[in-house]
């Protein structure tokens, strides 16, 4: 039978999921859908390889070297009206679908105010009868509990469900509120959960976890795409991360911004943070994976809260904002003091590190690191400051990855990337029949007859390399 695929794509700095239904065909999509798709660094180099990687392997190929039709798009979603989540949709429907059925968009009227907020709402709104459809696409109207979305057609995706939720009763301004008015989505399938969680802040998560108090297996899932690109200042929490109880995490997100000793500041995101990082695999149920890299940004504040004094710009933040006052605040007594969050070993981490040891305390050890873990705790940036030659030129690049999670009938799961470290293939799966990871009852979705499911060993070269792998 189909499976339920999960594209989760490198798109720099911001957010993008394809999800391919399944059907009662074997190897045939039921439908497609597709959350989020912007950026706001590296957003030409990015959206060029998802779109290369779309057109040679997702649309479907009609054989008689014929050009690949594109895609009808059964269901869009726009978790809410930040640019690093929508600004690349136009490009990408433009190159790779034909008509879009249903579409949500999260938060209310008002967010999307923006000029590139209201000129996406405005073309996905005419998006059919620009390509000479005449139905338009039927908006979804999400309401502050979860609401199972019927397709336009009423398809059958095999028994896959979907359930959309969105918490508007979040009233806060700016971009804060935006977050917390994320829709998040709920895809099942063969006893398995996927639960992408836009940018939903511990506001959003608290209302979940609040209305479904008595029903807490609602919230359970098998994949967990992380909110807010792995930030513990506005997003996840011990009792979060405990509730869903994910066996698979991924986290989108891009080098932006640092930490500078020498001016006293922090600028940028600086995402993810690994005190996100190790909260969620301290209180979640991950499983064991292939050893692999992540890209973090590490700050011991992270773990001691604002009674540690934090450098603003210039001055002193103070404890009311040192964290840009989202409320509710995080819970730093989430971490014993003498333990550095328990995913990686304090002294790992502080090896890691990739700036130089500071003489002033509150800078010591502070900046972007890439350790390895045997977690199945993936993040989209997985190298950085590689040795590479562009136009003939040595510069050094950051290598990101895309991922592809497979959820089979009977509760197989398995992910796949390319080693870009290597320029190999790398599989983690849930197959009992594997040494890596070891959960449920699944079979090999493949056989490994698929050059995208077959773990290449070190040294080799896949047959095909997918356009997986990119430089930033």
């Amino acid at each position: 039978m189909g499976d339920l695929k999960v594209h989760i794509f490198d798109v720099g700095m911001g957010d993008g999921c394809l999800i391919e239904l399944p059907s009662k065909v074997k190897d045939k999509p039921g439908g497609y859908m597709l959350v989020d798709l912007g950026s706001t660094k590296n957003k030409r180099l990015t959206l060029d390889s998802i779109n290369e990687f779309v057109r040679d392997h997702v649309r479907p190929d009609p054989g008689n070297n014929t050009p690949r039709p594109k895609i009808v798009l059964d269901l869009l979603i726009i978790t809410h009206a930040d640019q690093d989540h929508l600004n690349d949709l136009k490009d990408f429907l433009d190159a790779n679908v034909s008509v879009i059925r249903d579409y949500a968009l999260g938060g209310c009227s008002d967010d999307y105010s923006s000029s590139i907020a209201s000129r996406t709402k405005e073309f996905i709104g005419e998006f059919n009868k620009n390509n000479g459809f005449k139905e338009d696409a039927r908006s979804i109207d999400v309401p502050s509990e979860f609401m199972l979305w019927t397709s336009k057609d009423n398809i059958d995706f095999d028994g896959a469900t979907v359930h959309l939720f969105r918490d508007l009763s979040i009233d806060e301004n700016g971009a804060h509120g935006r977050n917390g008015r994320s829709i998040i989505t709920k895809i099942a399938y063969g006893g398995e959960v996927v639960l992408l969680t836009g940018d939903a802040t511990r506001a959003t998560q608290n209302s979940l976890l609040s209305k479904y108090d008595t029903e807490r297996d609602l919230l359970k899932c098998t994949v967990l795409k992380a909110a807010h690109h792995g930030s513990l200042r506005t997003s996840g929490s011990r009792r979060w991360f405990k509730e869903v109880a994910a066996e698979f995490a991924f986290i989108s997100a891009d080098r932006h911004g640092s930490s500078d000793a020498e001016k006293r500041e922090q600028s940028g995101h600086r995402l993810p943070q690994q005190a996100f990082v190790d909260l969620l695999v301290r209180h979640s149920p991950l499983n064991e994976a292939s050893p692999h890299r992540i890209v973090t940004h590490y700050d011991p504040k992270d773990y001691y809260g604002p009674e540690n004094t934090m450098i603003k710009g210039s001055k002193a933040a103070s404890p009311e904002n040192v964290h840009l006052k989202h409320s509710p605040a995080p819970d730093f007594n989430q971490f014993p003091q003498d333990d550095v969050g328990g995913g990686l070993s304090a002294a790992n981490l502080r090896a890691a590190v990739t700036r130089p040891k500071f003489d002033n305390d509150d800078w010591e050890e502070s900046g972007w690191i890439n350790p390895e873990t045997s977690k199945a705790i993936f993040t989209t940036l997985v190298e950085m400051d590689r040795d590479v030659t562009i136009n003939n030129k040595k510069t050094f690049a950051d290598i990101g990855t895309q991922y592809e999670i497979i959820v089979t009938r009977n509760g197989a799961v398995t992910v796949n990337t390319v080693d870009t470290g290597f320029g190999e293939e790398v599989q983690h799966t849930s197959d009992t029949d594997t040494n890596q990871i070891k959960r449920g009852e699944g079979t090999s979705p493949s056989g490994g007859t698929n050059e995208k499911q077959s773990a290449i060993k070190p040294g080799s070269q896949p047959q095909d390399t997918t356009p997986m792998d990119q430089s930033h």
